[in-house]
């Protein structure tokens, strides 16, 4: 049984969940932005290009998307994890916010530090999700 409190006693399973929601999100926007990033290194093209609609993001998946393909249902969960990221993002950021703010004595060094990481990253994908900067990602998976 693992020990995140400074005390000693077992983890609360909200610390577990708050951090795996933190991290999924985070996992799924750098999956689908490394998926981009090397389709447009594969195609030789650039962002504008591989948004134009002439390079699917579905054809990214291995023997295509059918209901027997266990990749296809990877790609359908992480598609669906980063579309919904817009508004859940500020959901599990806020969680974290107060998670953080009523165990932080209790914490160890190493979860505060872990949290702090993961809310950071949170927050910073949310903002770059709904940015100028990656709209031309978002135009490629709405493809």
């Amino acid at each position: 049984m693992s020990s995140d409190t400074a005390a000693g006693t077992p983890a609360a399973p909200r610390l577990r969940l708050v951090t795996a929601a933190n991290l999924l999100l985070v996992g799924a926007f750098l999956l689908i932005l490394a998926t981009w990033l090397a389709r447009m290194a594969g195609e030789g093209v650039g962002p504008g290009e591989l948004a134009a609609g002439g390079y699917d993001p579905k054809d990214v998946v291995p023997f295509g998307i059918t209901w027997a393909n266990p990749i296809g249902w990877l790609y359908l969960v992480v598609l669906l994890v980063y579309l919904f990221a817009a508004f859940l993002g500020p959901v599990v950021a806020t969680w974290t916010v107060v998670v953080l703010a009523r165990r932080w004595e209790r914490l160890t060094a190493g979860r505060r530090t872990l949290l702090l990481a993961a809310l950071f990253a949170t927050v910073t994908v949310t903002a770059l999700r709904v940015s100028p900067l990656l709209e031309p990602m978002n135009r490629w998976l709405a493809d």
